[in-house]
């Protein structure tokens, strides 16, 4: 090929009107060529603009060998020579190499373009392209009529009038080469593969221009619009409009970007296919906060994509809508899971874009009278709906209603479904509040899916992140401080240094008014237009303008400015509907929460490690904080929970590390879930609202940090979890959903269970609950210990106690006299017979029970020294147990000899083995059981 002209090649050096992030020489490289790269880190979203350290190239290349980045070389956050780009001058690196080696292109494999982002040696400056995507260099075929515009490298390009606008085009070999503006031919050269050209900009509104290469066969072009922003007209919002979306008619709508202090705003879209149009030129309102534009002549029931277009180079989607397209993840949504998916607006914008559509049908809501539970007795279901349904869907999780209105909960908690980065998520990361994940289906299917349990009597409570957002958000990218890579200090919603120690993301200001009524306009919308029944609200903690730094410790402390965020919003949460749930992940002073507790404000209840403590039979098992009564709150405003999304699952727990002695062991599954009930004789029935994570009530055991691949991880903790439907099929765990759903019943029929005259004495290991109600009274004890003991009931009268779940009575004279436990056993009486519930078995469970032959989890697992596995033999006789490859080949023989029934222990050192998974199999009386072992040295 001819190679490019030296006025070119002289660009890299001296950087000449250069406005490109990235170029390379040759400017058109081919797969075998040997090129260099220069980044310009001022350009872009100049995150490593006047950085003097090393700078790294993160790379990879688009190919046929499949979608995303392939062949990245670099490990993010290491300091890897191979990666190291050589600094030439004041903000310019260059690196060097040949393509094929480089990167490691396999045979046959077409390569597209070469991806960039670059960053500092532990990556926490990262330089992209303005509006912070990735950047992406295309790499020429060798055949084709390739061309490019080095500068200006904007699609879009805001000028003031008069001023010269330096223009160079390549093309990849000698053509004519023709300038058009606002297609009219305005010059041409002949026979050149590189030509340099300066326009005058001398109109206001847009001029198009458009380069042409022409060699005879083929055309390629490359083309760009400069503008000169009228004077912006300044005009009051038109009566009855607000923030966002409005829509006037089946016609007609307006737009309202809240955007204080910048100079202009177009809006740009389908609408004015993408391109800038003087129409959609926003005016601004009298207090330069907000910019609005009317819309005329759209099509009812025609989706629209938009953004919007700050200051000449932002390019961003609506905060307020309540749908945007996502290039990176909506290619991985299924058609099932949302069907007739708006295509994307692909080599039209780049980014997120938002839809509108006029005339769209309101949802025709088949409840129009709901009565929520009350908040003192919610019992709460909490789901991720990726890790609940294999669909993820809300049509699937609809169809799963039966299930949980059979387990008998009156609520459930759905974690965050608004858009959040990626698809497959917990939530926490949110961007776009108004705006229904897609991952988990169309908006309307949330609403039947509410529909749907209001008519079961089912309140649902939305899991919402009002403490922080991420970078995709709209508001956070309006107003960014490259330099620091963080919100700007003029940013109206965010801190740009969070306040506490716990923040992700960018944090929110919520003392500024912007931010007040930003949240307050979200949970207006989703109460009237989902008629989502309330909130837990997601580290609202961390709603204080008083700054904790990393000090965990004082930003527990009392701090009056949160309580004042806290009753504000709460204020207008009562304004809305009175009866509105609202629940804090709060965790501070319990003088601060006693507070909020006093205004009818939940406060999440974390009992996780007391109960699991307790399960487990080990001594700091006290739960009695459970109890509104001892945190001093005037009403049961504690929603108490053994397990969550945070916490690790409490019958893993049991099963991997539960205490035992040489007659009776908690960590057999069976055993286990009897301690499963157990517990939940002492939780469900406490007065006060409680929360189940989901498929506790089966006692789940796969651990919070199970990866995808059986190991288990920190990595992993976020990562999806096997969902286990077939748990139903087996006997014990069915009888823990029976058992939990009896308990439900009682909370839920019976008044008893949300008295205020009641105690705990839950200290020991030997515990007892009583509960007194005109109606009747109730005893709850039970042995926590893996020893048998004796229980003072401490029943309230004399007389004859019913036991609830065998039906059994006992005449008590004295009401102190001692009963015996076995390990692991518990009671529920009642002074009046009720209904024996129905669990799919008969009696108490035998604690002493017979088990099978048992191999369980390793600990530690993952090891990097010695490991203990312990396995229990049923009966006397020959055992052995062997380290096995994952090919099944014998690695080594940990044990082949006779043992008598009873509970063992051996070690396993890591010295012989090198990194990797393993197996570990136990036979003996013609059973076998297996575990999977990982070694991570």
């Amino acid at each position: 090929m001819k190679k490019i002209i030296p006025v070119i090649a002289f660009l890299f050096v001296t950087a000449i009107v250069w406005a490109q992030v990235v170029i390379t020489y040759p400017v058109f490289p081919t797969v075998n060529d040997t090129l260099t790269v220069t980044y310009n880190a001022a350009e872009g979203n100049g995150a490593l603009k006047g950085y003097t350290g090393d700078v790294y190239a993160h790379t990879g290349l688009l190919t046929s060998q499949g979608s995303g980045w392939q062949h990245v070389g670099d490990v993010w956050g290491t300091a890897d020579s191979m990666f190291l780009m050589t600094r030439i001058g004041t903000d310019l690196y260059t690196i060097t190499f040949q393509i094929r080696s480089f990167y490691g292109v396999n045979a046959g494999e077409i390569v597209y373009s070469m991806a960039f982002v670059f960053r500092n040696t532990d990556g926490t400056l990262v330089g992209r392209n303005t509006n912070g995507s990735d950047i992406f260099y295309d790499v020429w075929d060798g055949i084709s009529l390739e061309s490019k515009l080095l500068t200006p490298d904007e699609s879009a390009l805001s000028v003031n009038f008069g001023d010269t606008i330096p223009v160079m085009f390549a093309s990849s070999q000698l053509s004519t080469i023709s300038f058009y503006q606002n297609n009219i031919l305005i010059q041409q050269f002949l026979n050149s593969d590189s030509v340099g050209y300066t326009l005058i900009a001398n109109a206001y509104g847009a001029t198009w221009i458009k380069a042409v290469a022409d060699d005879g066969a083929q055309q390629s072009s490359d083309s760009f619009y400069y503008f000169i922003p009228p004077p912006v007209t300044v005009a009051p919002l038109p009566a009855g409009v607000d923030d966002g979306i409005n829509y006037v008619d089946d016609s007609t709508a307006t737009l309202v970007l809240v955007a204080p202090k910048k100079k202009y705003v177009y809006a740009i879209g389908d609408f004015s296919n993408w391109l800038i149009d003087d129409s959609m030129y926003m005016k601004m309102t009298p207090d330069s906060s907000r910019w609005w534009v009317t819309l005329h002549h759209l099509i009812p029931l025609k989706e629209y994509t938009y953004q919007y277009l700050v200051d000449g180079t932002l390019y961003i989607a609506d905060p307020y809508s309540d749908k945007i397209l996502d290039p990176d993840n909506d290619p991985y949504i299924s058609s099932v899971t949302y069907p007739n998916l708006l295509p994307y607006p692909t080599g039209k914008a780049t980014g997120i874009v938002s839809v509108l559509e006029t005339g769209q049908p309101a949802y025709e809501w088949q409840v129009s009278s709901y009565k929520r539970p009350d908040k003192t007795n919610l019992v709460i279901y909490e789901l991720l709906i990726r890790d609940f349904i294999s669909a993820h869907d809300y049509h699937t999780l609809k169809d799963s209603l039966p299930y949980l209105q059979q387990l008998g909960i009156n609520a459930i908690e759905l974690m965050p479904v608004s858009e959040f980065e990626g698809n497959v998520s917990w939530g926490y990361n949110p961007d776009f509040y108004f705006a229904p994940d897609k991952y988990y289906g169309p908006k309307d299917s949330l609403k039947s899916f509410i529909d749907a349990c209001h008519a079961l009597g089912i309140a649902v409570i939305q899991d919402i992140v009002l403490n922080h957002s991420c970078e995709q958000s709209p508001m956070v990218q309006l107003y960014w401080d490259a330099v620091n890579n963080r919100s700007s200090a003029d940013n109206p919603w965010y801190n740009p240094v969070a306040k506490h120690p716990f923040n992700v993301c960018y944090d929110f200001n919520h003392e500024s008014e912007y931010t007040k009524n930003f949240t307050k306009d979200v949970l207006k919308y989703w109460a009237e237009e989902y008629k989502i029944d309330g909130w837990r609200f997601d580290l609202a903690k961390g709603f204080t303008q008083f700054y904790s730094g990393d000090d965990l410790n004082l930003w527990n402390k009392y701090d009056q400015s949160r309580v004042n965020i806290w009753e504000d919003y709460n204020n207008f949460i009562r304004s809305i509907d009175s009866n509105l749930y609202v629940i804090l992940e709060y965790f501070a002073d319990n003088d601060e929460e006693k507070v909020l507790a006093g205004q009818g404000m939940m406060l999440w209840g974390n009992l996780a490690y007391n109960y699991q403590q307790a399960a487990m039979g080990y001594s700091q098992n006290d739960f009695s904080w459970i109890s509104y009564k001892s945190r001093r709150y005037d009403s049961a405003y504690v929603v108490g929970y053994m397990e969550s999304h945070d916490e690790e699952r409490l019958t893993y727990k049991v099963e991997t590390y539960g205490n035992h002695t040489v007659t009776y062991d908690v960590r057999p599954l069976d055993s286990a879930l009897t301690r499963m009930k157990l517990a939940a004789a002492f939780f469900i029935p406490v007065p006060g609202p409680k929360l189940i994570w989901q498929f506790g009530e089966l006692g789940y055991d796969y651990p919070i940090n199970y990866c995808p691949d059986g190991t288990i991880s920190d990595y992993c903790r976020t990562d999806p979890k096997p969902i286990k439907w077939d748990y139903l099929n087996y006997g014990p765990r069915r009888w823990v959903y029976n058992f939990y759903a009896a308990l439900i019943h009682l909370k839920e029929t019976y008044p008893v269970f949300r008295t205020a005259d009641y105690s705990m004495q839950v200290s020991s290991f030997l515990k007892s609950i009583h509960l007194n109600d005109s109606s009747f009274n109730v005893c709850i004890l039970g042995n926590f210990d893996v020893y048998p003991g004796s229980i003072t009931p401490a029943f309230q009268k004399a007389g004859t106690w019913y036991e609830y779940f065998t039906g059994d009575s006992l005449s008590i004279t004295d009401v102190n006299a001692p009963l015996a436990f076995a390990s692991g056993e518990y009671r529920f009486y009642t002074s009046i017979r009720l209904a024996m519930p129905d669990l799919g078995n008969v009696g108490i469970d035998d604690p002493a029970q017979t088990h099978t032959l048992a191999l369980f989890r390793n600990f530690p697992n993952p090891f990097n020294n010695n490991t203990t596995i312990d396995f229990y033999i049923p009966e006397g006789g020959k055992a052995r147990i062997e380290l096995l490859d994952l090919q099944g080949q014998i690695l080594k023989l940990i044990a082949d000899r006779n043992f008598i029934k009873g509970y063992y222990t051996v070690e396993l050192s890591a010295d012989d083995f090198s990194n990797g998974i393993y197996f570990c199999k136990l036979t003996s009386g013609g059973s076998s059981k297996t575990i999977k072992i990982v070694v991570d040295k």
